[in-house]
């Protein structure tokens, strides 16, 4: 009996670190930023064009080298910043943040001071108007750049008032999510929609449907004479998929068969856009900037567990 707890203890240790070798350890993943909150965070009030970042989450950032504090403050603790400029132009802000540890690994970035580059002199109250044009976000750990965001502003004019527009991701990029990776769950998506417009808001009739590329069936879809109040700013919208009976859709019945699927939105019965999605082994599969380890890590997709990402087609 001895003999064998003896013998058995080696190959319990043995197991145990094949078990912790396949398991990655917290920080194995680059740093970067849960997408969905990036896109949520980056504002541009229409009426005042001037550039503002709140409660963005940024996950796998590097333990804080201080003995006292445990979080990132320009002035005593990590150091996390920001480089905002024209495409191909010269530093127009520097913005230093301030983030807090939350559930790990990610961090909670809540503000930032801003340095003009030009003088190296703190402006903390001064707002970040952007005129029209192309530009892009630079974010920095000591340890180099490490995500890249790029965007445009645009505007439109009456009656001597202006109006600023962000351009970019937020037209480009949904998501399919089901609550905690579990495929019992309902299917739903997830976009982002704005009105364009110098009117404040308008009135829009979106419908969502899923269709399987092989045979054209439309396996579900939103809830229908569903519509919604669109402002001038981005705001993420969720689609609850349903059967055609208007019936819940769970996720395992889409993974149920392999093959590529084709989800399409219209506004007010015109064709909005398409995304391809893909079903491998009974499993969602990301593409493109989403691919975890094959993505440029400056311009990677993160969506966590139960989120898969996919850029628009058409």
């Amino acid at each position: 009996m001895a003999a064998s707890r003896v013998l058995a203890l080696p190959i319990a240790l043995m197991v145990l670190s094949l078990v912790l070798a396949a398991t990655p350890a917290l920080g194995d993943d680059p740093p970067g930023f849960l997408y969905a909150t990036l896109l949520n965070g980056v504002k541009l009030p229409p009426d005042t064009g001037e550039l503002w970042l709140e409660s963005i989450q940024a996950v796998n950032l590097p333990p804080v080298e201080s003995v006292a504090v445990d979080d990132y403050d320009p002035r005593d603790g990590g150091k996390l910043w920001a480089v905002l400029s024209k495409t191909d132009g010269p530093e127009i802000a520097r913005l230093d943040f301030y983030a807090d540890p939350i559930e790990a690994p990610r961090w909670l970035v809540s503000s930032f001071d801003v340095t003009n580059p030009a003088t190296g002199q703190a402006d903390p109250g001064k707002p970040l108007k952007l005129e029209s044009g192309d530009y892009s976000l630079q974010f920095y750990l000591t340890t180099g750049r490490f995500h890249t965001l790029k965007f445009s502003v645009s505007t439109l004019a009456k009656d001597n008032n202006v109006y600023y527009f962000l351009d970019g991701p937020w037209d480009k990029w949904g998501y399919l999510f089901y609550a905690n990776a579990d495929p019992s769950e309902m299917l739903i998506w997830k976009m982002w929609l704005r009105n364009k417009s110098t009117e404040p808001s308008k009135d829009a009739k979106v419908t969502v449907t899923l269709t399987r590329d092989a045979d054209g069936k439309v396996l579900c879809g939103s809830r229908e004479g569903m519509s919604y109040s669109l402002t001038q700013n981005w705001v993420r919208y969720q689609f609850d998929l349903v059967y055609p009976s208007e019936a819940m859709f769970p996720a395992a019945d889409l993974l149920s068969k392999d093959g590529p699927y084709t989800l399409a939105v219209t506004i007010n019965g015109e064709a909005y856009g398409t995304w391809k999605v893909e079903v491998s082994d009974g499993k969602l599969r990301y593409k493109g900037r989403a691919i975890r380890g094959e993505a440029d890590p400056l311009t990677f997709v993160d969506g966590g567990k139960d989120a898969w990402w996919y850029e628009k087609e058409s």
